[in-house]
């Protein structure tokens, strides 16, 4: 197959230029709609050099986070040893009768006769981008006596507007 080239040179409105070749076959349009979508890619490129990103929304606390996430954890959203005794509306360590035995800025121990809970806050950022401040946290789910269950695991947790739970939503973040 044999195509011929026709040098041309043509410009966006915006002063981009799109084309230095147009070749005359079928993939006109094809190389068309590639060459506009690096021009768009340019341009998007252009504007955010200029422009700042959108403040990071935020509707967890800036003090006592650890008591803030025992509060609102929606243990539901996530595996643990409450899952084979959740009932259908049980979502928070309250809804279980269990309050902290103890807190401080970051981390929060709740003791129980059968189970003991920790709740270490490690950091808090956008981790997924999507403009909300998210925290990563270890949650430690050990049984006492003969239980054997025993869990630490890091999530990463997210409260999506001031009426909504704190949820997991990733296993194990990954580092920025």
């Amino acid at each position: 197959m044999n195509i011929k080239m026709n040098t041309t040179t043509t410009q966006h409105p915006c002063g981009i230029l799109l084309s230095r070749f147009t070749p005359r076959c079928a993939t006109r349009k094809l190389t068309a709609s590639i060459l506009g979508a690096l021009a768009l890619l340019a341009m998007d490129g252009n504007a955010a050099e200029g422009s700042q990103k959108p403040p990071m929304q935020s509707f967890i606390p800036k003090s006592k986070v650890a008591e803030f996430v025992v509060a609102n954890l929606d243990l539901a959203s996530f595996r643990n040893s409450f899952g084979p005794r959740r009932e259908p509306g049980q979502h928070h360590f309250e809804d279980f009768g269990i309050k902290p035995t103890s807190t401080a800025e970051l981390k929060a121990e709740l003791d129980t006769k059968n189970w003991w809970y920790s709740i270490e806050v490690l950091g808090r950022r956008d981790f997924n981008g999507d403009g909300v401040e998210d925290l990563e946290i270890r949650f430690i789910d050990n049984g006492k006596g003969s239980a054997s269950y025993r869990s630490s695991t890091r999530y990463v947790v997210t409260k999506y507007s001031e009426n909504s739970r704190l949820v997991a939503i990733a296993y194990e973040p990954n580092p920025e």
